[in-house]
């Protein structure tokens, strides 16, 4: 059964009304109208419950409903030159939950946490030497993300790589996808030609939780 506070103050108001509050009692809930957070007492504190997204407001869902999450992909081809690191550019928005991407090369986190990151290319046929796909956080390479492979493509098909790894993000970092190969010519990724090689070529991030 519910159990009403009387004597405890308001349980919706300003951020400033919450903190002013005293006498509060262990499970008093408490909405800020103003920042759009929800608060419950524990007994020693106030605990925020949820994450709304600070430019959405209330349209911006818990992320434990709707976590922020996001894929993008290649519709063309991107020529990728002989030895020299290259940052993947995006050209399709399949799916962005957080506004984390605007166009380019970029992934600008919004909303600190844990994340799943995923990151495929699929670079055309080739019959020498080496290529990979390297996942970049502010430029820097996320340990384990390197996926490599040396020789030849399938002939006539496609060489695909992909990597993966639970990284901790906070708002503001980078994530980009970088590739590399040293065949001697510039080989491509994605290809208007092959769907499936378009498809190969993506990025995808969801958020699983708090750091901590």
């Amino acid at each position: 059964m519910a159990k009403s506070f009387p004597n405890t103050g308001a349980t919706v108001g300003l951020a400033a009304d919450r903190t002013a509050m005293t006498s509060m009692l262990e499970g008093q809930e408490f909405f800020e109208t103003d920042t759009n957070k929800m608060f419950v007492y524990s007994g020693s504190g106030w605990v925020q419950t949820n994450s709304w997204s600070t430019t959405s407001g209330v349209t911006g869902v818990n992320n434990l409903i709707v976590p922020p999450s996001l894929r993008l992909s290649r519709s063309t081809a991107q020529s990728i030159p002989t030895s020299a690191d290259t940052l993947i550019t995006w050209t399709v928005e399949d799916l962005d939950t957080d506004g984390m991407f605007s166009s380019g090369t970029d992934i600008t986190v919004q909303t600190t946490g844990i994340y799943i990151v995923s990151a495929g290319l699929a670079f055309g046929s080739n019959s020498t030497a080496s290529r990979y796909v390297q996942i970049l956080k502010n430029s820097t390479s996320v340990a384990g993300t390197i996926a490599s492979s040396s020789g030849p493509a399938i002939s006539g098909g496609t060489h695909t790589l992909s990597a993966a790894c639970a990284v901790s993000l906070v708002a503001t970092d980078i994530i980009r996808v970088n590739a590399f190969q040293n065949s001697g010519s510039s080989v491509n990724v994605g290809s208007t030609a092959n769907t499936f090689e378009n498809g190969s070529t993506f990025l995808s991030m969801v958020w699983t939780g708090r750091a901590s």
